[in-house]
């Protein structure tokens, strides 16, 4: 399968240790033909099981080639693609099949491909969430701005979250947080200079007013900050 001995070597582990049904390359070297991979030192692989119950993560380095590696029980893609995952979508952004059991597999797949195609859907209650989190979080750094090195550690975890609610709120697929400001500065420029602003600026006050901005420019189309939330059904995250 693999140009380099060593990477067929891995996938080969993979398949004693495991008995997967499936095992996909994913990330950026999903985008890259297999003969080339052996020029990569970052590699992550999907391995889709049948037997186990748990989500599972292994990430270690060899011949100076860092390996990571998640093992997916079928039973919990179902689930994830039920529910809708985030975190799943992006796993399955860009992948190549380079192992797999026929021919039931390629159904699952194939199911998986239908649910990507899906739009990503928002309810009301969950704009409301969204809204009133973020409120309740720049007013709790509101109240504690005299404690600088604080404040300044809570407004960079804010933006973070901030960026994160652009995204849902636009039904958008998130992208993980290396990629993030990529990502807004090509969908929206205008968000990407606010951020880009806030990032360099090294005096609180305008550091806080800056991120204040980004806030009111990302809610403000969905009803703005939400200060209070009347007795009702509230999400547990």
């Amino acid at each position: 399968m693999f140009a380099s001995v060593t990477l067929q070597m891995e996938l080969d582990q993979i398949l004693a240790l495991e008995s997967p049904l499936a095992v996909l390359l994913i990330g950026a070297a999903a985008t890259e033909n297999l003969s080339a991979l052996q020029l990569l030192n970052d590699l992550d692989f999907l391995v889709i099981t049948e037997k186990s119950q748990y989500f599972e993560r292994s990430v270690y380095t060899k011949n100076q080639i860092k390996y990571d590696i998640s093992y997916l029980p079928v039973e919990l893609l179902y689930k994830g693609m039920e529910e809708n995952w985030l975190f799943l979508r992006n796993i399955f952004k860009h992948y190549q099949v380079i192992y797999q059991k026929p021919p039931w597999v390629e159904e699952i797949l194939t199911k998986v491909q239908k649910w990507l195609q899906e739009p990503l859907r928002i309810t009301d209650e969950e704009i409301r969430y969204l809204r009133f989190t973020l409120t309740q979080s720049w007013e709790d750094l509101v109240n504690r701005q005299e404690d600088l090195l604080n404040a300044i550690y809570l407004a960079h975890t804010l933006l973070n979250s901030i960026l994160q609610a652009y995204f849902q709120l636009h039904q958008l697929d998130a992208p993980k947080n290396k990629k993030i400001l990529a990502a807004i500065k090509k969908i929206d420029p205008s968000l990407f200079e606010l951020c880009q602003s806030f990032l360099l600026e090294g005096e609180q006050n305008l550091k806080l007013e800056k991120l204040h901005e980004i806030l009111n420019y990302v809610l403000t189309p969905f009803g703005g900050k939400l200060t209070t939330w009347a007795k009702g059904k509230f999400p547990l995250r």
